[in-house]
């Protein structure tokens, strides 16, 4: 009987993961380092553009943004403090109208 009821678990749970991982993402993301390469006047009062040198670049496995797509383009974030040459890392997203790091 134990060994019916694993069976059905890991059933639902593989049914489960499969469909999550159809679903549209709504962002994609990665996971970076590297340093401020460029950094504009404040976009709005609590904003600020960079571009970034990435060092490292690991896409989201789930819904993965890709590194072609942030290369030289502004890259928003409410560190407005951050200066040309600085280390900077984190999370990067594109909500289908902005790339920004996750604050």
């Amino acid at each position: 009987m134990k060994m019916i009821i694993n069976g059905l678990v890991l059933t639902l749970l593989t049914a489960m993961t499969a469909q999550a991982s159809t679903l549209p993402c709504t962002q994609v993301e990665a996971q970076f380092i590297g340093i401020i390469a460029k950094t504009t006047e404040s976009v709005t009062k609590k904003s600020c553009a960079v571009q970034i040198k990435f060092s490292s670049f690991d896409s989201s496995t789930t819904c993965p943004l890709d590194i072609e797509e942030v290369i030289d383009e502004d890259i928003m974030t409410s560190k407005c403090d951050l200066k040309v040459g600085e280390s900077v890392s984190g999370i990067l997203i594109y909500d289908g109208k902005k790339t920004f790091i996750e604050d």
